[in-house]
């Protein structure tokens, strides 16, 4: 599902208007990643919870060539699905599965 069809989805579940959706969405990004650059975590209980992650400058090997690069330290964005989702989505997949 892409950004459209997932704000069309909303819109309908919702019976909203897909810019209202659009307006949501994109303040929902917006407050995020703010959070995120001011090294805050953001938790939504029962689903997922982003924070920023520092990764240490690292030797890493090219797998093709053997070629030795240096990989600077950065921020990345480290998001995860809380246990209960996974096992929730887990059981419903299997369910699904079984039909």
């Amino acid at each position: 599902m892409n950004y459209t069809q997932l704000k069309q989805a909303i819109a309908k579940k919702l019976h909203i208007k897909i810019n209202e959706v659009d307006d949501v969405l994109s303040a929902f990004k917006l407050i995020i990643t703010e959070s995120m650059l001011d090294d805050d975590a953001v938790s939504w209980g029962g689903f997922f919870k982003s924070e920023p992650k520092w990764r240490e400058p690292a030797i890493k090997t090219n797998p093709r060539t053997g070629e030795k690069q240096e990989v600077e330290g950065k921020y990345d964005a480290k998001i995860t699905f809380t246990k209960t989702f996974r096992t929730l989505f887990n059981q419903e997949k299997a369910l699904r599965k079984s039909k």
